[in-house]
């Protein structure tokens, strides 16, 4: 139990797969009728909603970013007391939509844990260049948390799709930016060549990505295909000059590739959209984005930090090529629903669910133990 609160990824890791591997199928199981859920929410898909973008991405980011942030300070990682009572908060977090505790009781209790979060990483980036960066994309989280549940507990239509909006612009910021600095240097580590990506592309993309900080209520639907088109053209090009095709290679730095071109996908779905309503069946650009893009680059993230920061090889064995071509299958049957609009939307949707599920489950079955365990090269040091 000692060596699960020694640093953040290994609590949050934990109940990332655990909230990615119980809520799709609980969802899928409400949607199919089999079962009724009950929350303070006003329907059982803005609970859905709210856990995916704030539950299993929200523990993603925590377990990510106060990890990093104790490599970039050279600071010891929050651990022992200080990171239990965070996970405590988190996990109480989880059932406060359960209990009838009141609206207004339970709306303050279900921000509480991403307030805490941006607290500790402000506190850890304080004198360090990355809180310009970080620290605005974590505010702008916990903003679009506010926003998401004040507008899924009282009925605001216009408040759950700001959250929606910039719950998701949010961690597509904080992918754009790091796999920028991460995956050239992966490549250099692990595959031996340089890639050079003009710093115009870099820019570009940060600029283009910029523009979608204004919502789509907000803006007229040919600006936004135009921007969305370019930072699509952008990011395809950085993928072009990290050198995609010669990343699969090493598994561990293709499903990060994999997760990149998903967002450029999702970007053109998204566009396609704006003029053809029958393609946004599902949320399925959406999807694009949580699925293709986070789920993917997650759990590559997560299988990638849980080796390297336990002292193990940096090498895939068969199980997480299994999972992580898993989650390939899943994000394109996700995906399907806008070619054969809706016709097979439910066998297609319980398909991706399953394979979602599967590939956590797997995580779960191979890292939990490791997770819990010292470092293997600790008692070396």
């Amino acid at each position: 139990m000692t060596s699960l609160f020694s640093i953040p990824f290994r609590p949050f890791f934990l109940i990332c797969a655990l909230i990615a591997s119980i809520n799709p199928v609980l969802w899928m199981l409400t949607y199919s009728g089999e079962i009724e859920i009950q929350t303070v929410f006003q329907t059982p898909q803005y609970w859905h909603g709210f856990e995916m973008l704030f539950g299993f991405t929200q523990a993603l980011m925590t377990g990510f970013l106060l990890t990093a942030s104790a490599n970039w300070t050279k600071k010891r990682a929050f651990n022992g007391n200080k990171l239990i009572f965070l996970t405590a908060i988190f996990l109480i977090e989880r059932i406060i939509p359960f209990l009838s505790i009141g609206k207004m009781n339970s709306f303050i209790l279900l921000n509480l844990s991403q307030l805490l979060f941006l607290s500790y990483l402000i506190y850890m980036l304080i004198g360090n260049r990355n809180q310009f960066i970080m620290t605005p994309i974590v505010f702008l989280l916990s903003l679009s948390k506010v926003l998401y549940s004040y507008g899924a507990i009282f009925d605001w239509e216009k408040g759950i799709e700001l959250g929606r909006h910039y719950g998701t612009i949010s961690f597509v910021f904080l992918i754009v930016i790091f796999t920028g600095r991460i995956l050239p240097m992966f490549s250099r580590r692990h595959l031996g060549f340089k890639p050079e990506v003009p710093k115009w592309v870099d820019k570009g993309s940060i600029l283009f990505l910029s523009f979608l900080l204004i919502p789509s209520i907000n803006m007229n639907r040919y600006l936004e295909a135009v921007i969305l088109i370019s930072l699509s053209v952008f990011l395809i090009l950085r993928l072009k000059f990290w050198g995609a095709k010669k990343v699969f290679k090493f598994p561990l730095l293709g499903v990060l590739h994999t997760g990149q071109f998903f967002l450029c996908l999702a970007l053109i779905l998204r566009a396609a959209s704006l003029f053809f309503q029958e393609l946004d069946t599902a949320f399925t650009p959406l999807h694009g984005l949580t699925i293709g893009t986070l789920g993917i680059f997650g759990i590559g993230m997560m299988v990638r930090v849980s080796k390297g920061h336990t002292g193990r090889e940096m090498k895939s064995d068969f199980w997480d090529k299994l999972i992580f071509h898993g989650m390939y299958i899943c994000a394109v049957f996700r995906i399907l629903p806008i070619v054969t609009l809706e016709n097979y939307y439910i066998e297609l949707f319980f398909v991706a669910t399953v394979f979602w599920t599967v590939c956590f489950l797997l995580f779960l079955i191979k890292y939990s133990g490791i997770l819990f365990l010292p470092r293997i090269d600790e008692n070396l040091r």
